[in-house]
């Protein structure tokens, strides 16, 4: 596991100063990929995370600051989950870190949330520290509608 401050590093050294949503794309980039990897991440997992919150290339937010130093715990594929995260987040392997670059309809959308505006592009380092697997989220005995990322090698967009 690589420490807070290499986290830090990775996404202020790589972290475009993306101001206008109008030209961001929603991208997925993996970081650090593990060498052994057997259990992924699959929509109804709960997952837990770290995570770093970056608008134009300032910190705003951290998992760690806000949650005494525990992880985050999400479900993926929830309505309560960003759905930049539904997406990014799939087929992640723990010890994983991604870089997460959301667009407005993939982060808040067009809701002001404090500091954050309707058209901010938000960008997010995040490691996953485990997966616990549960049954598939459904919602009215339907599949969620959350399409998977494209696949290449380090980075994928939408």
């Amino acid at each position: 596991m690589r420490g807070v401050g290499y986290l830090l590093l990775l996404t202020a050294t790589s972290c475009a100063n993306l101001s206008s949503s109008q030209d961001a794309k929603f991208e997925v980039i993996t970081e650090v990929k593990p060498d052994v990897c057997t259990v992924v991440t699959e929509l109804g997992d709960t997952i837990a995370l770290y995570y770093y919150m970056y608008i134009n290339g300032s910190m705003m937010e951290s998992s760690r600051d806000l949650n005494n130093g525990k992880p985050t715990q999400i479900v993926l594929g929830s309505e309560s989950t960003l759905p930049g995260w539904n997406i990014g987040l799939l087929g992640m392997c723990v010890g994983e870190i991604r870089r997460l670059i959301l667009p407005p309809e993939y982060g808040f959308g067009i809701y002001a949330r404090g500091v954050i505006n309707g058209k901010t592009v938000l960008v997010f380092t995040i490691e996953l520290v485990d997966i616990r697997k549960t049954s598939p989220v459904t919602q009215n005995n339907t599949e969620p509608d959350v399409q998977a990322p494209k696949t290449s090698e380090n980075k994928q967009e939408l």
